[in-house]
């Protein structure tokens, strides 16, 4: 389902059973209790079937009902172990470092006297977890079927920089989720959640060799999931406001609209400042400074000082509310607190991004468990970031000798390749503001030079010029390589400035270009005799190329080249090589095999390709193509 027609189906829910919310939980829970009928209505088949087989043993003589009973015992055991197999989806624990009551016996009292106010199920889990936010992971016992295990998600940047009062109106606001209040809403929000997650996972490959019933279940689950997933979407937003309301009666309105706006705000510092300067050491430095997590946290307590704060903190305010998330914007949940300041001004924003004297973490956790937690987390994300860390490094000693030769080039001024190198380098090291006037300069020579035009546009957007947008439409082809990255850049700049038609626009031409490449990527995986045929096309180094792979077979007798014409995307191209071994006719079968076989690994051309012989079910494409004017090649 596209992006627009899910739109639609929001709306559809929003001015309809959206506007009196007990009949639309009612409504989906209905919808639910369907889903979970037509998940195991196989499987209730299967065990009538084999209790329709298994019941003469209690009727009929062991000799007359053992042939049927051996039936009943292999339908139950391979079936029901296929189905069973296909629902029991298994999702790993998220990463963190558990908190025990132990450990921090003053944050598990602060969890249980929310937990009594609100009447609610308790966390079974809690862990600090890296980044700036907060969050419930369910984990089912049994896939779809649930039985939940709750996980409680603390960042370890989120209480480093919240108050214990923000933190209070943050875990509150979570634990209504799982609360007796609003029962009805909640179990649907929780089962949202945990469906969307496992009906992704069963949604992953699967082995080709394996006999699964999952390409039936994804069925079911493509016409059910977009019909319950509209109506729970209008039902959990509400309940995310309904959430904010009952964490602001519980800590206090104030402490949860500072807390929403500091999470912003610091997700946003944390990616485009401090993370991003951290890369960079990469370029100077093979091994990744030590204490990163502790410098994050010394740069959150000043990032208010920051000379974007304010710009970033407007650009929250400014960006709408979109059905990607059931999270409502910053804007719309501190207008429902009744917590939305005034007027904009940088004067009464800067004050409110000051952190709190004392903060959640000092307040609530050990000290030796926070250093511990923050040394254990750390050590983790190294582990994972080393490699690339290093990678990055060995490649940004490479750019720049390589920048140093481009520097002696006496062609540098004006050639334009040799600029657009220059530039490439810059770019991959990072060194934005260097590059763009090379990048302005590839342009102005060569207008439609789509490698320059997508990064100065990108440049200029992540500056939030809007002299941007021109250069990043200019690649926005249909073309598989250029479209994708420019639109999700167009739409996190409109997403920023809040021009919500621009985003609507933009999300309607990914739908298009997602349907378009499914469509292309199924047109490039078959090959019929029908198929429109053309010549090859290639130039003449890439075909001396494939003559230099095709010479050195000696049992190669004759090969033609043509091409498949495509409907989608005809930029790629889709290239198809009969060859003809020189083995007489009553052996060529064999020989003909092992010729594609060692042809398909060798040879390459610049776009997908398929070898065949002459024969077998590619006899008619081969007559076909040999028809095909200069399509011979060898000899």
């Amino acid at each position: 389902m596209t992006r627009e027609e899910f739109d639609r189906l929001v709306r559809e829910v929003e001015d309809g059973i959206g506007r009196d919310p007990a009949r639309l939980g009612k409504h989906t829970a209905r919808v639910a209790v369907l889903g979970y009928f037509g998940l195991l209505f196989p499987l209730l088949l299967l065990l009538l079937f084999a209790g329709l087989l298994l019941a003469p043993l209690f009727f009929w003589n062991l000799e007359s009902a053992l042939l049927p009973a051996i039936a009943g015992g292999l339908l139950l055991l391979i079936g029901g172990g296929s189905l069973l197999r296909v629902l029991w989806v298994r999702l790993e624990p998220p990463p963190g470092r558990v908190v025990t009551r132990a450990d921090a016996p003053a944050l598990h009292a602060l969890l249980e006297e929310l937990r009594r106010k609100l009447r609610a199920a308790p966390f079974h889990v809690v862990m600090l977890t890296p980044g700036c936010n907060a969050s419930v992971v369910q984990m089912p016992r049994l896939g779809v079927l649930g039985w939940h295990r709750y996980y409680l998600l603390l960042g370890l940047d989120l209480i480093e920089s919240l108050s214990v009062d923000e933190l209070r109106a943050v875990v509150a606001h979570e634990f209504t989720h799982l609360s007796r209040h609003g029962r009805l809403g909640h179990w649907i929000y929780r089962l949202r959640r945990s469906w969307e997650k496992e009906f992704e996972a069963m949604e992953r490959p699967i082995n080709p060799e394996e006999v699964s019933l999952r390409p039936l279940v994804n069925k079911y689950i493509q016409w059910f999931w977009p019909r319950f997933n509209a109506s729970a979407f209008v039902l959990s937003r509400a309940q995310e406001y309904e959430a904010d309301a009952v964490a602001a009666r519980l800590a206090e309105p104030t402490h949860l609209a500072s807390a929403l706006l500091r999470i912003a705000f610091s997700q946003r510092f944390l990616e485009e400042s401090f993370w991003a300067d951290f890369w960079q050491e990469a370029n100077r430095s093979p091994l990744i400074p030590a204490g990163a997590f502790l410098r994050a946290r010394d740069a959150l307590r000043d990032s208010w000082r920051h000379e974007d704060a304010v710009k970033w903190v407007a650009q929250a305010f400014k960006t709408p509310t979109t059905n990607v998330d059931t999270h409502p914007c910053l804007t719309d949940r501190l207008r429902a607190l009744g917590r939305l300041p005034a007027e904009l001004a940088p004067a009464r924003l800067a004050p409110l991004l000051r952190p709190a004297a004392m903060s959640a973490a000092e307040a609530l956790l050990d000290m030796s468990l926070l250093s511990a937690a923050r040394e254990e987390l750390e050590k983790k994300w190294r582990q994972e970031c080393e490699p690339l860390w290093a990678s990055r490094h060995a490649k940004a000693k490479a750019l720049e000798d390589r920048l140093s030769r481009l520097d002696q080039s006496a062609r540098a001024a004006a050639d334009t390749d040799v600029l657009w190198d220059k530039a490439r380098a810059l770019l991959e090291l990072q060194e934005d503001k260097a590059a763009e006037p090379l990048l302005r300069q590839i342009v102005e020579q060569r207008p439609d030079h789509p490698h320059a035009n997508f990064h100065l546009g990108r440049l200029l957007i992540e500056a939030d010029n809007p002299a941007g947008v021109p250069h990043l439409e200019k690649v926005m082809e249909p073309d598989e390589e250029w479209f994708p990255h420019a639109a999700q850049l167009l739409r996190a700049h409109y997403l920023r400035t809040g021009q919500v038609e621009c985003v609507r626009e933009v999300e309607r031409k990914l739908d298009r270009f997602e349907q378009a490449l499914a469509a292309s990527q199924a047109e490039r995986s078959s090959i019929q005799a029908s198929d429109p045929l053309a010549s090859h096309d290639l130039s003449a180094a890439e075909l001396d190329s494939l003559l230099r792979v095709l010479r050195e077979e000696r049992d190669l007798a004759a090969a033609h080249l043509a091409r498949k014409e495509l409907r989608f995307f005809p930029k790629q191209r889709l290239f198809l090589l009969c060859v003809r071994s020189r083995a007489p006719w009553f052996w060529s079968g064999d020989r003909d095999q092992a010729l594609v076989r060692r042809l398909t690994q060798s040879v390459r051309l610049p776009g997908r390709f398929l070898v065949f012989a002459p024969s077998g079910s590619y006899r008619a494409l081969a007559r076909r193509l040999l028809k095909i004017s200069r399509s011979k090649v060898f000899p």
